[in-house]
């Protein structure tokens, strides 16, 4: 008899435990991220096909986009594929990378990307405030 109370107390123990499993939040909440799109001039040409990085200053944030033939980019944080989703308001620090197309995509047959000597800081520290953001990282 005992092991029979025994038995169903520890059935009904691991029922309450499957069920508080289902309750709560089913999702992390996301953070405000405001649209950002730019360009990337290095020493007065368009910075073609490079990985653009924003690096949040208090450490918490990433951000990154891929620029274009022209230099042109769009911020992304937590979207991988589809439309960017722009970054957590905040300061940034920016960084370049080549531009792998194993991450990134192919680029265009005839497209020449820009020659980066690996990663390295622009040494700019930019603001990406609520609102759309239109930034030129502009490099010597």
């Amino acid at each position: 008899m005992k092991k029979c109370i025994r038995l169903l107390v520890l059935w009904a123990f691991a029922v309450v435990l499957c069920a508080a499993g289902g309750c709560g939040q089913r999702e992390l909440p996301k953070p405000e991220r405001a649209p950002v799109r730019g360009r990337v001039m290095l020493r007065g040409e368009p910075a073609r096909y490079v990985t653009v990085r924003f690096n949040d200053t208090g450490g918490k944030w990433e951000s990154h986009g891929f620029t274009d033939g022209d230099g042109y980019f769009e911020l992304r944080t937590l979207a991988n594929d589809g439309e960017p989703d722009g970054a957590v308001p905040g300061e940034y620090e920016v960084t370049l990378e080549p531009y792998d197309p194993a991450i990134c995509g192919p680029i265009p047959k005839e497209a020449v990307p820009t020659r980066l000597a690996g990663d390295f800081s622009t040494g700019q520290i930019l603001l990406i405030s609520s609102g759309s953001n239109d930034l030129l990282v502009d490099i010597p």
